[in-house]
């Protein structure tokens, strides 16, 4: 008995064939005029359900993902003129021209950004701080310092500690469990097109830290448990 299959792939496989219990599967890409039995594709890796200790553990990852959906575009557009302004001046020869373009993109960072960044809550602040380092490798004291002076920069990172921030923190979401659930929102989002996707400027090993976070939380229950 024969059968007729249909399959279906991102790249636009859909091709009709009959196929008999004895032969050999062969596939087509699409504008390619060779069969092959395997497709190379590239490793997804897929994240796993949702779990939460408790509903106040679901709250607080619900409220954060808040955070990050309002901070995201504002670490994009950061990133974003960062590396239009590194392109600009490989490009530009005249040092001249080199500081009237730098003081461009100085301007933008202190009338648009800044003012923009005054709207935000002290948990906003601190997760935007995250996905600035996420998104361009700097940190926000670094970014400030840069583009703006060592100085102020000093007195932005005093007045930052004031508010329970710190500019020179970095994106670990290995080791900081806000970090981890920024990552893990993200690239829920991603999939879900919710959000535009980005790579982060040092990649993530998202097998990696999924299973420092489950391995984590299982010696947690351990230990819990140890303990009755």
């Amino acid at each position: 008995m024969k059968y007729a299959f249909t399959f279906i792939f991102p790249l636009s496989l859909a091709t009709f064939f009959t196929l008999s219990a004895q032969e050999t599967m062969r596939y087509k890409l699409e504008n390619d005029s060779v069969f092959s039995e395997t497709i190379e594709l590239d490793e997804v890796y897929v994240l796993g359900p949702l779990r939460f200790e408790d509903e106040a553990e679901r709250v607080a990852y619900f409220r954060h993902q808040y955070r990050v959906f309002k901070v995201y575009r504002y670490a994009l557009m950061t990133s974003h003129r960062l590396d239009s302004l590194k392109m600009r001046l490989e490009k530009i020869s005249s040092k001249r021209k080199q500081r009237l373009y730098t003081k461009q993109v100085k301007d933008f960072l202190q009338d648009e950004l800044t003012e923009e960044l005054k709207k935000l809550s002290r948990s906003d602040g601190r997760v935007l701080i995250s996905l600035i380092d996420r998104q361009t490798g700097i940190s926000a004291f670094d970014l400030v310092r840069d583009y703006r002076n060592g100085f102020t920069a000093f007195w932005y990172q005093t007045a930052a500690k004031l508010y329970d921030m710190d500019l020179k923190s970095t994106y670990n979401p290995y080791e900081n469990r806000l970090d981890y659930w920024t990552e893990d929102i993200l690239q829920r989002a991603y999939l879900r097109g919710l959000l535009r996707y980005e790579e982060a400027f040092r990649p993530i090993d998202l097998k990696k830290m999924e299973a420092i976070w489950l391995d984590l939380r299982k010696r947690q229950k351990e230990t819990a448990s140890s303990s009755e």
